[in-house]
């Protein structure tokens, strides 16, 4: 039990050091955008998640739609 308490202690330390802190430090110019920064993110994260071409993109060709055979 003393071990694996020591494992997670080890691992939480690393990660704070290694993980959050660089990740803190590459982010960190994010807090200083104006709102037109904000907005210019913001539809580049639409247009990379689909934005208006994901809802309404051609079939591929060979790929019918289902049909009600009932």
């Amino acid at each position: 039990m003393l071990m694996l308490v020591v494992v997670v202690v080890v691992l939480t330390v690393a990660l704070s050091h290694w993980l959050v802190e660089p990740l803190t430090a590459v982010l960190h110019p994010l807090f200083n955008l104006s709102w037109l920064g904000w907005g210019l993110l913001l539809v580049l994260a639409w247009l990379l998640a689909g934005g208006v071409a994901g809802s309404s993109a051609p079939p591929r060709e060979g790929s019918d739609p289902p049909t009600d055979q009932g």
